[in-house]
């Protein structure tokens, strides 16, 4: 054997003996658990480290009877915690994945005698094929016979609830799922959200979560979607889903998801990772809470409760009654909205689709909804789909630590709005009430422009550009003109005016509508025109535009009156005029600008015509004519007739200019105050921002200088195992000593350490089996309280929770006596979790080691 051979045998040889020591340990623990009918009976962790006992074990093991009893042995020892679903579908899947990988990475080359090659059809196509496949993967599986009989174990059970549906009351889930999705409550914000969103689209949430890219359509109830999970290679991985709220509210709850702190930093995380199945947890939790508790979503047979996975057969049943055609079977066109399409011409239907078929829907009297396509005439679904012109692409950014997230998070408050007297019904007030609600609030420039054209009447060109828009004294009028330089009138508006005239200034200032303020207003009405309609279907009780404005004129009667109070001076055709005069005098610009310059070259001649009087034609005679105003002579008559005429309008036009001089959206430039203010704003911001830096970074110093600790602990670890190592070595490489690679005889460190630990195993039974006085296991089991609150208060990061698991394995206070305690101190128990953010006692102490808590609380029990 080469010196490299001895070193890799001789390394693979002290893994063994680590993984074994550690094996031993963790078999222990799973036959205790088995006894005590615990429900886990292997940690996560645990389970991984019998893998890669498994594999470090096969590394030593070259021909095939060997990996063959290995590999039934292991089989074996699953069956007794595990029934043979859970070892078929999941367990054994983990173990031939790392077998796989470990090949992949040359951990496990394949040999003559580990390995072997057979040929066989593939099952789609039917083409033979040969593989090369290590004697592992053949026999680390169940038989064939095995496999079909849970296939049809998994059929009977889902035949069962396919013959049993269960009643699903359609308006009391779709409002739970409206509330959830435009919930104004922070708390726990991050899994409503996943819920109403899942709910909404069929979608899994953990795709919500970390994967998937949503597109809006030109459909107001269909998005385009990628990235689905549970895709074999070559499947597709993109297609259209259908949403049974309106997509733009949907596609809106997404971004803002995403944005939530929680949710970002799982987004390097994959599905099967412990943080995303925490989140996982806590979200079924609250779908047993929000919806089987409220008896919204019945049990399904063979299930305990109700979780988020169920609500996909839900949405199933909603877009079936929604979308799918008359004579169109529901699992041919439901398959194509959950992604289980695949070769037309291969698989014609997919055999997951059936499981999403466990419910039906009814009214709200108990009645069975069985038609189908009920939206279909209003919103039908074809072939041909395009895509709005700015695609929304909810892929999540990587979380920047610099940044301050809070304005990204900020939760909008959705406006109530009192309407202007009218005789609508109360109904459709609510409806409208709520769909104006969400649309005064959306980030989208076409749904705002929408809202306030159902709310004015006016066009996207003079609620972008061209109109003034003006609070007045009446809470539902505002004072408006359709250029901004013409006649003023009164406007009725259907909600409070003060509200219409900010929503206004917000779509002005939209990111979206800067490079439509430079067009003409007809062009901005074309351009808005399929958007606005798209929007006014999708949140408002209206077909079209036409219904939309016919329904505003009735509301308001038509109510446009010129306003008394301050009557305008100037007509459409006098500004005509007037801009023709600025074009004379050779002045260019915006129109108001043009009469902005007229202005002043008209103060400044009637200046000049009082300090310098010009040469004046008058009769002598006629006395009369003193009274009549001078003119300048010169100039050409159209010009005279004008300054004669407009006189008069000069203060008007003052007043006007000022207040668009004032007006932020006017081009005019600002004065150096406004730069002033700017610059102190973004100085002011800067600071937030460095502040919010100077947190962020004191946050990773501390999770810094809590790993430089982690690596301490591992360091000394690994000290350990180098000196055993280099005992070792010496024992293999000396040259008066052999021991053999495979021995059962190893150096005298380590059967001390197996030793120590197989005493340290047996007295920690010994104690579980000495009962002592009920009386004294309560006692200690006060001490113990007491110690873990001094624990949790002086490691608010590391805290425990006492349970019954707890007090029994960790401090060997007999079962009866942990839960009798547990009932006498409930209330100083849960006033210690609650301090200590516990929010389930049950699980929160999973997968912590307690070794650091029992040096500390053992000494304060003794004394």
């Amino acid at each position: 054997m080469t010196s490299l051979q001895q070193t890799q045998s001789l390394i693979h040889f002290c893994q063994r003996e680590d993984l074994t020591s550690l094996r031993q340990e963790i078999l222990v623990d799973y036959r205790d658990r088995i006894q005590a009918c615990k429900r886990t009976k292997l940690t996560s962790h645990e389970r991984q480290t019998l893998i890669n006992w498994f594999i470090e074990s096969l590394k030593a093991i070259d021909n095939e009877a060997d990996i063959q009893a290995l590999c039934e042995a292991e089989i074996a020892l699953l069956e007794e915690g595990y029934p043979k679903s859970t070892i078929g579908s999941d367990i054994l899947a983990k173990y031939r994945h790392a077998i796989e990988q470990a090949i992949n990475d040359g951990d496990l080359p394949l040999t003559d005698h580990n390995s072997h090659r057979y040929t066989y059809h593939k099952h789609n196509t039917g083409e033979q094929a040969e593989a090369h496949e290590h004697y592992a993967l053949t026999y680390l599986k169940y038989d064939p016979q095995t496999y079909k009989a849970l296939r049809n174990q998994t059929t009977s059970i889902n035949n069962e609830r396919q013959d049993n549906l269960q009643p699903v009351p359609l308006h009391r889930y779709l409002e739970q799922i409206q509330k959830l999705i435009q919930t104004k409550n922070k708390d726990r914000l991050e899994y409503k959200l996943a819920i109403a969103i899942a709910g909404a689209t069929g979608r899994r949430h953990t795709e919500v979560l970390t994967k998937g890219n949503f597109t809006l359509t030109n459909h107001p109830y269909l998005l385009h979607f990628e990235g689905q999970q549970k895709k074999k290679e070559g499947e597709p991985t993109n297609f259209d889903i259908l949403t049974i709220l309106p997509a733009t509210q949907v596609i809106q709850a997404i971004i803002q998801f995403r944005k939530l702190p929680a949710v970002a930093k799982l987004q390097n995380f994959s599905s099967q990772s412990n943080e995303v199945k925490g989140f996982n947890v806590q979200v079924n939790r609250m779908v047993q809470k929000l919806f089987q508790e409220t008896e919204i979503v019945p049990v399904i047979p063979g299930k305990n409760y109700v979780s988020i996975h169920r609500l996909r057969g839900v949405y199933g049943a909603i877009a079936v009654h929604f979308f799918c055609p008359e004579f169109r079977h529901e699992h041919r066109f439901l398959q194509n909205y959950l992604g289980h399409v695949l070769d037309e011409q291969v698989a014609p239907n997919s055999p997951a689709t059936p499981h999403y078929f466990h419910y039906y829907l009814v009214d709200t009297e108990g009645n069975r909804l069985g038609n189908k396509g009920v939206k279909l005439a209003e919103f039908p679904l074809t072939d041909q789909r395009y895509y709005t012109d700015k695609a929304i692409i909810t892929q999540p950014e990587p979380l920047n630590q610099s940044q301050d997230p809070q304005p990204e998070t900020e939760i909008k408050e959705v406006p109530s709005f009192d309407f202007i007297d009218s005789e609508f019904d109360d109904e459709l007030k609510r409806s409208l009430n709520l769909a104006l609600s969400q649309m005064l609030s959306s980030d989208s420039y076409t749904v705002l422009i929408a809202a306030l054209m159902a709310v004015t009447g006016r066009s996207p060109g003079e609620l972008i550009k061209s109109g003034t828009f003006e609070a007045s004294h009446d809470p539902f009028t505002v004072t408006f003109s359709p250029t901004g330089l013409g006649a003023k009138s009164t406007l009725k508006t259907l909600i409070d005016a003060s509200f219409v005239v900010e929503s206004v200034q917000k779509l002005r200032q939209h990111l979206d509508v800067q490079d439509l303020r430079y067009q003409t207003p007809s062009y901005i009405d074309n351009h808005c025109q399929p958007y606005v309609t798209q929007a006014i279907r999708a949140h408002l009780p209206f077909d079209n535009l036409d219904a939309l404005i016919d329904f505003y004129r009735q509301t308001t009667r038509d109510y446009t009156v010129t306003e008394e109070s301050e009557p305008s001076l100037i007509s459409d055709d006098d500004t005509n005029r007037l801009l023709k005069i600025g074009q004379q005098l050779n002045l260019t610009g915006e129109p108001s600008q043009i009469i902005h310059g007229l202005l002043r070259w008209t103060t400044k001649q009637l200046r000049s015509l009082r300090e310098t009087p010009p040469t004046e034609q008058t009769n002598d005679h006629d006395d009369s004519m003193k009274s009549q105003p001078r003119v300048i002579f010169g100039l050409d008559p159209m010009i005279q007739e004008t300054l004669h005429n407009q006189a008069q309008t000069i203060a008007l036009l003052t007043q006007q200019l000022a207040r668009q001089d004032a007006n932020p959206t006017q081009t005019y430039p600002q004065a150096d105050k406004d730069d002033y203010e700017t610059q102190i704003q973004q100085l002011q911001g800067q600071i937030t921002k460095l502040q919010k830096d100077n947190e962020s970074f004191s946050f990773q110093v501390t999770q810094l200088n809590k790993q430089v600790n982690d690596y301490q602990q591992e360091n000394e670890k690994l000290k350990e195992k180098v000196s055993r190592f280099e005992a070792v070595k010496k024992v293999f490489l000396g040259e008066q000593i052999e021991l053999p690679i495979d021995s059962d005889t190893t150096n005298s460190q380590t059967p001390q350490k197996t030793k120590t630990k197989t005493t340290s195993k047996t007295t920690r039974k010994k104690t579980r089996r000495t009962r002592g006085p009920k009386g004294a296991a309560k006692d200690k089991a006060q001490k113990v309280l007491d110690a873990v609150t001094q624990w949790n208060q002086q490691h608010p990061d590391q805290t425990w929770a006492i349970n019954t698991c707890l007090l029994e394995t960790s401090f060997g206070i007999h079962r009866q006596a942990a839960v009798e305690f547990q009932k006498e101190h409930q209330s100083e128990i849960e006033q210690l979790h609650s301090n200590s953010n516990v929010s389930n006692p049950r699980t929160h102490n999973r997968g912590k080691d307690s070794e650091q808590l029992k040096a500390f609380v053992l000494p304060l029990i003794e004394d």
